[in-house]
């Protein structure tokens, strides 16, 4: 029974832990900390890309203050974005400009040139800029395309989940099924041990 158990727990956990790019904002002393992790796999479309960039209606929700055309410089710890075609190159400043027809928010590394299907794209490191942790709007966001343009964009198999403040995390469709097989079975082995 702890076998099953423990069996179930850890296919739970796996299930969780492929969500694709992962960004957690969080509050540092007033200003937002940017902590990275996770990798992805690019499976439609294609992108010209000079960072990880997300566009579109949920970019607005996240932010509580409407910033446009706005630079923020990494200030502390460091970014790195790598991927296929390009390597691996360190983010040097986050950009915004909600509410605008593009570019609503990227992380510029400053790698150019363009994703194609089958390329993998990874980021990791934690940093902080001049932004403050105010600016944000707390709650969990999915992209499932990285762009900065609402027509265009490379579409991610497991896609760009960005966390703001302590979120506590919604175990996956796929997760609360497996959950509710290992709940099932065990009922049906506590039902028979009972007959028995």
């Amino acid at each position: 029974m702890r076998s099953l158990i423990s069996v179930l727990a850890g296919l739970l956990f796996a299930t969780q832990a492929s969500a694709g790019l992962i960004l957690d904002i969080e509050d540092d002393g007033g200003v937002a900390s940017f902590t990275l992790s996770g990798s992805d796999v690019v499976v439609g479309g294609s992108s010209g890309i000079n960072g990880v960039w997300v566009h579109g209606s949920l970019v607005t929700d996240m932010f509580a203050v409407n910033y446009t055309s706005q630079s923020w410089a990494v200030t502390s710890g460091a970014g790195e974005i790598t991927n296929t075609d390009y390597g691996s190159q360190s983010i040097y400043d986050i950009y915004t400009n909600i509410n605008g027809t593009c570019c609503n928010f990227g992380l510029r590394n400053g790698q150019g040139g363009v994703l194609q299907v089958g390329d993998t794209i990874s980021w990791s490191g934690t940093f902080t800029t001049a932004m403050s942790f105010a600016s944000f709007n707390a709650g969990t966001y999915f992209f499932d395309k990285l762009t900065a343009h609402t027509s265009s964009g490379s579409i991610l198999q497991d896609g760009i989940t960005i966390n703001v403040g302590p979120v506590s995390s919604v175990p996956t469709p796929a997760a609360l099924g497996l959950l509710g097989v290992g709940l099932l079975m065990l009922g049906t082995i506590r039902g028979r041990r009972q007959h028995v």
